[in-house]
């Protein structure tokens, strides 16, 4: 019966359900970080909200009320939905990577202001890849710190699922019993952290999404 571990909860629309419900896996979902609100103090006159994370969501809107005028934009369909759900409506949804979702943002965004909302610790990838294509400002909403002890909790698996380099690293802080052999990543950064921890067997998903999370993870059990 193969095991797997998940780097953060289950959402109502995970794929990943599907594993907990089949009586032939068994699988572990739990973020390995903390999150804590921070306040937002002071707010610039933008155009455009891009939230990167459907925590982005949960930790700003208790703050703040977008305007009705205000445009919305989602790194990808999760985050999207997570607004939705909150009754607005994203005028921009990305799809693939960073990079991607950058190129297709600019045609909606240039030279206009965009208010990044997100983390503490963020990459900042959409906005480092925007640079001067649009007047840029962090609406810094909620602090994710690592929580190694988390890891005491997990189970030994036959696969590893992460969901950001973070909870990479948070697993790499606190582990003390063997690597299992096989590892994911949702993207090219959680890959990189992975080779950074001296990982090499692994693969990354086709996109990143939970979707691809879990096609790439029974792609490689059913070979």
């Amino acid at each position: 019966m193969p095991s797997v571990f998940l780097s953060r909860e289950l959402r109502p629309s995970s794929p990943f359900h599907a594993l907990k419900q089949s009586v032939e896996w068994v699988i572990h979902a739990q973020s390995l970080l903390r999150f804590e609100s921070v306040s937002l103090g002071a707010t610039p006159a933008v155009d455009w909200l891009f939230f990167y994370s459907q925590r982005g969501v949960q930790f700003l809107l208790p703050q703040y009320s977008p305007p009705p005028e205000l445009r919305l934009a989602a790194i990808g369909e999760a985050t999207a939905a997570a607004l939705r759900q909150a009754g607005y409506v994203p005028q921009f949804v990305g799809q693939g990577s960073p990079q991607q979702v950058a190129d297709a943002f600019r045609e909606h965004a240039y030279g206009q202001r965009v208010g990044f909302v997100q983390a503490r610790q963020s990459r900042r990838s959409v906005q480092q890849i925007l640079k001067k294509a649009v007047e840029a400002s962090n609406w810094i909403v909620y602090d994710n710190q690592l929580h190694p002890a988390a890891v005491a909790s997990i189970p030994q698996v036959d696969y590893l699922v992460f969901t950001s380099p973070l909870n990479v690293k948070a697993w790499c802080a606190g582990q003390s019993a063997p690597y299992p052999e096989r590892f994911i990543a949702i993207g090219p950064t959680t890959a990189a952290a992975l080779r950074e921890a001296g990982i090499t067997n692994y693969r990354v998903a086709a996109a990143p999404s939970e979707s691809e999370l879990f096609h790439c993870l029974l792609d490689w059990e059913n070979e």
